[in-house]
Order: structure tokens, then C-alpha cells, then sequence
């Protein structure tokens, strides 16, 4: 007989997550070994195959992908030091809100002076509230003080992407670009941060660019960013076609639309973004597919900010088109969502706005919110769900099960890049208490400065 295998973690009876096959499901063992599925191995004798240093008895549980947020904005978090007040009418999160508003709101927001260590601080007990919840990984959108997130995220373990926020430009009364920042300085700014930024071997950052919007670029900015991207290999990702309000914006203040400002630079394809984009039109579509560019939706998000609301059917068609996508919650202080609230949350909007009941089936959710799929080669970010508790009963597949019936309480196991960061429910990486404690202790302190 052969000499078993050696390798890191295997996970044991359990039912694996299996989009890409006819059930769905695969009753298999899940083998890791240096950050990478090794092997989904349904054999009887998969003990006699692998040498692990650590065996996961899953005891029926679901094996799936660890879940991805693609849109949050860490260091908004700081804002839920102000009190809140309710809406009276339309307002930036109220519902309604302007782009002009939203533009020079996040301008401010984008450059605030916060320490590294205060958002740190603010933004670790969020990865680690996340991380509980099973996701695995999230795609920050543009927030202030990037190199405390970097910090967090490698406390907490977490999978993050962030980077620099790039404008230049914002609009007037009447609509008019109006430049706030020399375009050169902005890029030189983020180049020298993308330089500057080292990673070793399961590092769980990585940088990316992000864009408030193609409105509040300049043309000369989106050259250079074309540039920049062509230099560095570094994703960016627009926030853009959020409202046709929003569109009818962008065509006023620039002359044209923003998909082909887009595409005459050369920054649509498959390192690219779009994020919300309900508002498109089928050309829009076609071009986006055409391309390979990713784009980003937030059922939950749009519905709780009251913006970038998926108009016109976006999703399904999307899907119809071959675009892929990914869901996130657009996170500000109002909430932190996890992959079931986010799978959920698209399945009602969409066959809502559909008017079809199967415009959106749980495989298509799931596929947008999981962070690829259980198969060899694979990066290890795993999730195991428990499915012993009696919101489970009468389910026993993973497809309904982790789309209607899981929740964030079930998740037993996370791994990040063959590495245990939740066990047993519980985060072993960092003591959540402690973090607590010492946000409430920088929000506290925000407060008194407001």
C-alpha cells in the first residue's frame, strides 16, 4: 500500500458544498495542505490517503466556500460614534440622496486625518464579527485610513482587499465638474502606497484601487489610472450607474457616458469592478460582458442607504448575459451583514423586482456570495455549518440548507487560507471581548472630539 499522504487539515464527514455539479453536494472529505485544497475525496478510505496534521470531524455538518462581502467601507465605522437622527426627507442615506451630496460626502470622508491605529482599532471587532458569521474575505470600497485596516485584517485573519480612493474631480449646483485635486498628485499618492506595501506567503491583504465614481474623474485621471494599473497588475474597482439619476449626472457633466469613458481607457476587463451598476442599459450589459468585467451588486445595502438601488431587472439580466457577479452589503455603521443575509436579501430582490419566482435561483445566490468553490487547487477559505439545530429539520442539502435555513450561529469552522481562525464558533485568533473593549474605547473617544 501506498505511504499516506501528508497534509495540514482534513475535514471528515461532512456534505461539501458542490455548485458545479448535478446534486450539488458531495459526500466527501475535504484535504488542505499549504493554504490549498488538495483533494475532495468521496473514497470510504480517506483516512488511509492522508496524514493530516489536524482532522476535522465535520459529523454531518456543510462543507462550503468561506463567504466574501465585495463592497464595505471599514472606517465608516467610526460613524457610529454620532447619534442618529431619522430621515425627514431625501438624504444621503435617507433615500434620495443626490450624487452631488454623496460626492462631496465621501470627499470628506475619504480624507479624513484618522491614525492608522484608531481605525485599527474601530475596524477589528467588525473582521472579527464577520469572520464569525463565516465570510472570509472582503473587498473594501474606499475608506480613510487604509494601513489600520491592513492591520486588522491580519489580526483578525481575515482576507482583505484594500487600497487608495482615487478623485479629482466633484460636481457643482448646476451640475458642473468641479476640481478638487490635481490628478497627478492624487495617482503619484496611490502609487507610492501600492510600493510601499509587502506581503509575505498567506499574507491575508491584498491592495486594490477603488474609485468613488467615474463623475468624479477627470479624463486626465482615468488615463493615469490606466497607467497605473498597466505598471502595478492592482484591480480597481468604480462605484458607477447607481441610480439613472446618477447616469443622467455623469452624460451632463462629462458629455458622454461612462461606459465608454471607460472603455476608450482601457480599465473595463477582468481586473475591473463595477460596483451597484443597477442602472445600465443593454449596451452597458453587452460591453460589461464583453469584457470579462466583474460587477458588484448590494441588494441589502441599497435597500438600508436608500441608494444604487439594481433598477431595470439589472441582475437577471446580468445573468443572462454571462456577466459575473458578486454581492455585498455596501456596510456603513448601520450594519453588519453576513453571506446569509446577503444571499437572502438577493433572492427577494430580485424575484421581487422580477416579478418571477425563479429569476433568481439559490445556486445563482450562493455562487455570488461564496468565495469560489471546494475543489482542488482551490485556496483553502472554508466554512463548516453546523445543521443540527431544528431550523434544519427536514432539510439535509447544502443548497437550501445554507440558503434559507443557516445562520451566522451555525457557522462552526472558518478557515482562511488553510489556517483555523474560528473553531468550535468561536475566534481563536484575537479575544473578540478585548476588541470590543478597546473600540468602544476609540469610538468614546471620536464622540467627545465631534
Amino acid at each position: 500500500m501506498l505511504e499516506p499522504s501528508p497534509c495540514d487539515l482534513l475535514i471528515t464527514d461532512g456534505t461539501v458544498l458542490d455548485l458545479d455539479g448535478a446534486d450539488g453536494r458531495i459526500h466527501a472529505a475535504v484535504a488542505v495542505a499549504d493554504g490549498i485544497v488538495v483533494a475532495v475525496d468521496p473514497a470510504p478510505d480517506v483516512t488511509a490517503r492522508w496524514a493530516p496534521q489536524r482532522h476535522i470531524d465535520a459529523d454531518g455538518a456543510y462543507v462550503a466556500p468561506g463567504f466574501v462581502d465585495g463592497h464595505v467601507h471599514l472606517s465608516a465605522v467610526l460613524g457610529s460614534a454620532q447619534p442618529y437622527t431619522p430621515a425627514s426627507g431625501p438624504s444621503l442615506f435617507g433615500g434620495g440622496g443626490s450624487s452631488a451630496d454623496i460626492g462631496r460626502a465621501l470627499h470628506q470622508f475619504l480624507l479624513m486625518p484618522v491614525p492608522a491605529d484608531i481605525v485599527e482599532a474601530a475596524v477589528a471587532p467588525v473582521l472579527a464579527a464577520l469572520a464569525a458569521g463565516g465570510t472570509t474575505a472582503v473587498v473594501d470600497a474606499g475608506s480613510a485610513g487604509i494601513d489600520g485596516i491592513v492591520a486588522a485584517a491580519r489580526r483578525v485573519g481575515v482576507r482583505v482587499a484594500v487600497g487608495p480612493s482615487v478623485h479629482d474631480v466633484l460636481l457643482g449646483d448646476a451640475g458642473e465638474v468641479v476640481p478638487v485635486a490635481d490628478a497627478e498628485g492624487v495617482l503619484g499618492a496611490a502609487e507610492d502606497w501600492l510600493t510601499r506595501q509587502q506581503s509575505a506567503p498567506g499574507d491575508p491583504f491584498e491592495p486594490v484601487l477603488t474609485v468613488t465614481e467615474p463623475t468624479f474623474c477627470s479624463d486626465g485621471l482615468l488615463a493615469g489610472l490606466a497607467g497605473l494599473i498597466d505598471r502595478t497588475g492592482v484591480a480597481v474597482s468604480f462605484h458607477s450607474h447607481e441610480t439613472s439619476e446618477s447616469v443622467a449626472d455623469h452624460d451632463h457633466a462629462h458629455g458622454r457616458a461612462a461606459i465608454d469613458r471607460l472603455a476608450d481607457y482601457g480599465l473595463l476587463g477582468p481586473r475591473c469592478t463595477l460596483m451597484h451598476a443597477g442602472s445600465v442599459s443593454d449596451r452597458d450589459i453587452e460591453m460589461i460582458a464583453a469584457t470579462g468585467t466583474c460587477v458588484n451588486v448590494n441588494p441589502l445595502g441599497n435597500g438600508m442607504l436608500g441608494f444604487g438601488a439594481a433598477a431595470e431587472r439589472a441582475i437577471a439580466r446580468y445573468l443572462d448575459a454571462g456577466v459575473r457577479l458578486v454581492l455585498g452589503s455596501d456596510y456603513t455603521p448601520s450594519m453588519i451583514a453576513t453571506g446569509f443575509d446577503l444571499v437572502r436579501a438577493a433572492l427577494m430582490l430580485t424575484r421581487e423586482a422580477g416579478a418571477t419566482d425563479d429569476a433568481l435561483t439559490l445556486e445563482q445566490a450562493l455562487r455570488m456570495a461564496a468565495n469560489g468553490t471546494v475543489a482542488a487547487g482551490a485556496a483553502a477559505d472554508l466554512i463548516v455549518v453546523d445543521r443540527t439545530g431544528p431550523h434544519h429539520f427536514g432539510v439535509d442539502h447544502p443548497v437550501p440548507g445554507l440558503a434559507l435555513r443557516a445562520r451566522p450561529s451555525d457557522v462552526r469552522t472558518v478557515i482562511v487560507g488553510g489556517r483555523v481562525i474560528v473553531d468550535a464558533g468561536a475566534l481563536v485568533t484575537v479575544n473578540a471581548g478585548e476588541l470590543c473593549s478597546a473600540a468602544g474605547a476609540v469610538l468614546k473617544m471620536v464622540r467627545s472630539h465631534s
